[in-house]
């Protein structure tokens, strides 16, 4: 059985930046079949990013999440002013791209299970993840309760309201990733 379509496990919440599932058990615990059930999920419902979240609200105190990012999706580069994250590569892979404050990447780092999979970022530091396939899932911690204004946007990077700028921008960014630039 699909653990999402479990009322006793996962509760769906589509109010948010992007849909998410989150756990409605005291004990969540990360499964391949749950991994397989974000895939059929993402699919189904057709969007651009999807996660599950281990904890039950955007109150808890531990934010933990598996999310599954889709080949072409908007990333917004974006800085947590006073919260650390860390990433954990689950399956496929991403370069993670750092920022300085004025725009120009400082560092590229590719995430992958094995050889690389995992990073963490200070707060206070611009970032983004770029998907290297169709789909990069990997698992998010960083301290709660969530709140909108936690993230940060820079005025040099577009906000995705207009496609084809945020189609343009991402391009010029998995580029310059691939050929190793800061």
């Amino acid at each position: 059985m699909n653990p999402l379509c479990d009322a006793q496990l996962f509760r769906f919440d589509d109010s948010g930046h992007s849909p998410a599932f989150f756990s409605v058990a005291p004990a969540a615990v990360a499964t391949a079949d749950l991994v397989v059930a974000l895939r059929e999920a993402a699919t189904r419902l057709r969007v651009p990013t999807l996660r599950v979240c281990l904890h039950d609200s955007r109150e808890a105190t531990l934010q933990d999440m598996i999310v599954l990012v889709n080949e072409g999706a908007f990333c917004r580069p974006h800085r947590h002013p006073t919260r650390d994250e860390s990433y954990h590569a689950v399956d496929g892979a991403a370069d993670l791209l750092l920022f300085a404050d004025a725009g120009q990447i400082t560092r590229t780092v590719r995430l992958e299970p094995g050889s690389q999979p995992g990073a963490r970022l200070p707060a206070n530091l611009f970032h983004v993840l770029i998907p290297r396939g169709l789909q990069f899932i990997y698992r998010e911690f960083r301290a709660g309760p969530f709140r909108p204004t936690d993230s940060e946007f820079p005025p040099w990077a577009p906000d995705g309201s207009d496609g084809s700028e945020a189609a343009g921008y991402m391009a010029a960014l998995r580029e310059r990733a691939g050929r190793g630039l800061p």
